[in-house]
């Protein structure tokens, strides 16, 4: 080989080098936050998670026509950059991004042969891939539902919450004795 030959590897090999540097530091700053500009990096771990253990309070739910926000919630769970707010029943999310959200309830009905409808709001409007549907067939007979999605929020705060509804004219009221919502963030829009 030539030496002007040698010479073009070599510098050819130490570019491909610095491109693989460079990607393994992005994939860093992704994974583990760094003071950057006066502000925190979001990292890969960011959650929250707000749940209600052995409830026996029932929420009175109107007709079904509309969605109400579940007011089950009595503790604030695990949070990392998102802030839990059980008190208000929701989980603000303060960056914006993917996110996975998960929930899982068990409940029952003071209303024999309804059908339990449950939704995430995220600032207040239906997120259409996240719902459940449970038939509850005789008055006080528990069951269980779960539900899970994933959420994109383009601008920060915004708060992510629970809303049930049901398929019977008058009121009904709803016990939600066990139940967890989480969010982890996946990463940029």
């Amino acid at each position: 080989m030539r030496q002007e030959d040698i010479h073009r590897l070599k510098q050819r090999n130490e570019e491909e080098q610095w491109r693989a540097i460079q990607a393994l530091q992005k994939r860093l700053d992704y994974i583990e936050p760094r003071e950057e500009q006066g502000s925190e990096v979001l990292s890969l771990f960011a959650y929250g998670e707000i749940y209600v253990h052995n409830n026996g309070v029932a929420q009175s739910i109107a007709t079904g026509a509309a969605y109400t926000k579940s007011t089950a919630w009595t503790t604030d769970g695990q949070e990392r950059n998102c802030t839990n707010d059980a008190a208000n029943d929701k989980i603000t999310l303060t960056e914006t991004g993917i996110y996975k959200v998960s929930c899982n309830a068990s409940a029952k009905s003071g209303t024999a042969n309804i059908n339990l409808l449950g939704a995430i709001f995220l600032n207040a409007v239906e997120q259409d891939q996240i719902h459940f549907r449970r038939k509850i067939s005789t008055a006080n007979d528990e069951g269980s539902m779960a539900m899970n999605g994933f959420i994109d929020v383009t601008t920060a705060p915004w708060d992510l919450d629970l809303r049930l509804r049901h398929d019977n004219a008058g009121a009904v009221n709803i016990t939600i004795t066990y139940a967890n919502m989480n969010v982890i963030y996946l990463g940029p829009t």
